[in-house]
C-alpha cells in the first residue's frame, strides 16, 4: 500500500501519466538490441584513440562485415 501512495505522489510531482511511467519501466528491463554494434563501435574508437569520426567508424564497420 505504501508503494502505491509513493508512486502516486511521484507521478503527481513529475506530472507524468501512469502509463508513461510503466512504459519507461518496461523499456529499462528490455535488453539492448544494439549492444553488439555498440561494442564494435567502442572497440574501433578505442583502437584509434578516439580520433575517428562517424564517417571513418562507419567505413570500418562496413569493412568488418
Amino acid at each position: 500500500m505504501k508503494e502505491k501512495i509513493y508512486l502516486k505522489a511521484l507521478l503527481n510531482y513529475t506530472k507524468l501519466a501512469k502509463s508513461t511511467y510503466y512504459d519507461a519501466l518496461k523499456k529499462l528491463s528490455r535488453e539492448d538490441k544494439y549492444k553488439g554494434l555498440k561494442t564494435l563501435i567502442h572497440n574501433i574508437c578505442n583502437k584509434n584513440h578516439g580520433r575517428y569520426g562517424y564517417r571513418r567508424v562507419t567505413m570500418q564497420l562496413h569493412k568488418q562485415e
